[in-house]
């Protein structure tokens, strides 16, 4: 789903096309047809915002495609610069919510070759030549909130274009000697998470162009082709590493921990695809075994398991009420909250966690009136939402 309000389904097909459709009916809104240059992606994304496809071709270049007709048309075709000076583009994200960028307006010269410091192999950082002070960036769309296109190089770089431009970098700055494989966007911590030769990650903000934490991956994920999905949930500072074997781990990118995993069985093949419903602490995973399981993010508690035909190839909350878009080789099909008893599982889960509850105060001191926690307020909005379900 794209947009807060998630009235839209952006799908990515197997014949190298890709389609925005009507959440209420499934009708197509718009289709990006497979051509020449889309036959040659490796990633497409899509801007709700800016009704714009950015595409990845395994050339380096990035092809934008506007989506104000029903057939998408090309806009533009980017990075071409970082190409020309001996760099590549590896992989492509879609910022959003940074509501304050400086533009450093800096001249891409291409990445210098590292030298030996100290005997230690440390790059030296590649100088840049700054034509202008840092100003505060008034976006071309005239929105508060600007969406940037953010792309990993070969050469360890990070390119930033603003996505409502017409291809002029925006900035560019060296965060490691070796090549950045692949980028996400932390909506949370507004960082962009950077893996680095598959065995680190670095999270980086690009307002500030500073490396601001880095976390090792474990031995099982940094096998070859090993981590099969990758998933970031929007209100919470997760991070879903799902692998081949069909084991998976989260990360909390805010403190580097890893919640500790309920045991046994997590899938019996690879993992493709995971979901996060962030109002209620739910993670959705799905892959190649044929099932969909459905865990509370914050303690891995399994709460129900899927049955699905088909291997499970794309999957996603869909609105907050907690259907489920799942996509096979051909189809995308609706799983109602309803059929798979969500209201009933929540329900659940809100009274075991008030058995573990310390018992009431004593009638004698009684409590000073307090505001509602947290957990509290998450009681009440399930309430109400159990009682939605009930009504329908």
């Amino acid at each position: 789903p794209t947009g807060d309000a998630g009235d839209r389904v952006f799908v990515c097909c197997h014949d190298c096309s890709a389609r925005v459709l009507k959440g209420s009916n499934g009708d197509v809104c718009n289709t990006l047809l497979p051509d020449d240059a889309a036959t040659l992606m490796r990633r497409v994304i899509y801007s709700e915002t800016l009704h714009r496809y950015f595409g990845l071709l395994q050339s380096g270049q990035i092809f934008v495609y506007s989506s104000k007709t029903p057939t998408a048309s090309l806009a533009g075709r980017w990075a071409e610069d970082v190409l020309r000076h001996g760099d590549f583009p590896t992989s492509i994200c879609l910022t959003s919510s940074v509501k304050v960028l400086n533009r450093t307006r800096r001249e891409y010269h291409g990445p210098v070759n590292h030298h030996e410091r100290e005997g230690m192999g440390s790059p030296v950082a590649a100088p840049v030549k700054a034509v202008a002070a840092p100003t505060e960036y008034a976006p071309s769309s005239g929105g508060e909130s600007p969406e940037f296109i953010v792309a990993g190089t070969s050469r360890g770089y990070l390119m930033v274009w603003d996505a409502s431009g017409d291809g002029e970098m925006f900035t560019n700055f060296p965060i490691h000697k070796d090549e950045v494989t692949d980028v996400h966007f932390q909506r949370s911590l507004k960082l962009v998470v950077c893996f680095v030769k598959n065995e680190l990650l670095l999270l980086v903000d690009i307002r500030t162009e500073q490396c601001v934490r880095t976390a090792s991956l474990t031995e099982a994920e940094t096998v070859p082709r090993a981590i099969s999905c990758i998933q970031m949930s929007a209100k919470q500072p997760l991070m879903f590493l799902g692998l081949s074997t069909g084991s998976f781990d989260l990360l909390d990118l805010a403190t580097g921990a890893r919640p500790a995993k309920a045991g046994g069985f997590q899938h019996k093949k690879a993992i493709l695809v995971a979901s996060f419903l962030d109002r209620f602490q739910l993670l959705a995973t799905g892959g190649m075994d044929c099932i969909i399981k459905v865990w509370e993010s914050s303690t891995m508690q399994l709460l129900t398991e899927i049955p699905f035909p088909n291997p499970v190839r794309a999957l996603s909350f869909f609105r907050l009420r907690g259907d489920l878009l799942v996509g096979d080789r051909n189809d995308i099909s609706m799983i109602r909250s309803t059929a798979y008893h969500l209201p009933k599982l929540l329900l659940n889960l809100k009274r075991g966690a008030s058995e573990t509850d310390d018992g009431p105060r004593p009638s004698d001191a009684p409590a000073p009136a307090a505001q509602p926690t947290e957990a509290e307020r998450k009681d009440k909005i399930i309430e109400e939402d159990i009682a939605m379900w009930q009504k329908i």
